[in-house]
């Protein structure tokens, strides 16, 4: 168990152990959850790019199995977009 302080700008130092386990760097982003009295530091993970094409590859199969066509995809995100920005 690793002790921290936290600054009068609401810093707090992860202790250096921990960064080391974690291969935390300078930047590293983090999100922050609160459940209850607990707070929970989590890294967040570069997606890699395998994963990205494997989606690309699965949203692919989804264009051809519904027969659809890749401006009829284009239509349905922009509509969709819009929507959001009227929201």
């Amino acid at each position: 168990m690793e002790t921290t302080s936290m600054s009068v700008k609401g810093q707090v130092v992860i202790p250096n152990k921990i960064r080391k386990a974690l291969g935390l760097k300078p930047n590293s982003k983090l999100i922050i959850l609160q459940d209850g009295s607990n707070i929970l530091l989590k890294p967040i993970e570069e997606p890699k790019i395998k994963d990205f094409k494997n989606l690309i590859a699965m949203g692919d199969e989804i264009i051809k199995q519904l027969n659809l066509k890749r401006k009829d995809v284009a239509s349905v995100i922009k509509e969709t977009r819009n929507k959001q920005k009227c929201a």
